[in-house]
């Protein structure tokens, strides 16, 4: 999990816009953006779940089409 606030209002401090409507994309097949209110260890325990169902060392057919997105 990532919080993008902070790259979201600096995104928009520099933007200079004063209004309007921000839209987040990602482009991912695996990839989500969900809003949650961001807490540590809620973060903490989501990509230890994530990592049990989902192992990293794992291989994934999709692998064969798309690149692994490392943030």
């Amino acid at each position: 999990m990532v919080d993008l606030t902070e790259m979201v209002l600096e995104g928009l401090t520099e933007s200079k816009i004063a209004n309007g409507t921000v839209a987040i994309f990602c482009n991912e097949s695996t990839g989500a953006i969900r809003p949650i209110g961001f807490e540590p260890k809620l973060s903490k325990d989501a990509s230890e779940t994530l990592v049990k169902l989902i192992p990293r060392d794992e291989y994934y057919h999709h692998q064969k089409i798309w690149v692994i997105c490392k943030i």
